[in-house]
């Protein structure tokens, strides 16, 4: 009984001892990886999202589905759509990590992963390049 306990608690370190240096930068994210649904609000109205999040590429690049329907309503009767897809990525000569997100509106933002703990667990991301934003005019 005490092996198989014993056994039990070294597989996740094992697990993690597998990983190469560098590949620990994924961790934060296995949380997000699957498909989630929900409802949001913004300008355009009232949504119902989905957003799903798979690792691709032989697990080098997170990528990110996401869709949000908005509601008919009396500013925009005929509802509305938006879609977008991202990837996150692992810049090596940065040492940091990187989103890409693209729109169907034409623009793309990268964003950069910046540290917000001690710890170097919590990232926000800043964005770094906008393309083809619509200017006011």
């Amino acid at each position: 009984m005490r092996r198989a306990l014993l056994v039990l608690f070294l597989i996740p370190l094992l697990a993690f001892s597998q990983t190469t240096p560098g590949d620990n930068h994924w961790l934060p994210f296995q949380f997000f990886v699957g498909t989630w649904k929900g409802t949001g609000k913004g300008q355009p109205g009232i949504s119902t999202l989905e957003r799903k999040y798979e690792f691709v590429l032989s697990g080098k690049h997170l990528h990110v589905k996401h869709k949000s329907v908005y509601q008919p309503q009396e500013k925009n009767p005929k509802g509305e759509m938006h879609e977008d897809w991202g990837f996150y990525s692992y810049d090596r000569a940065r040492k940091l990590l990187v989103f890409r997100q693209f729109h169907t509106e034409g623009f793309v933002i990268q964003y950069r992963g910046e540290p917000i703990s001690q710890e170097r667990k919590l990232l926000m991301f800043v964005s770094e390049s906008i393309e083809n934003i619509p200017l006011a005019g």
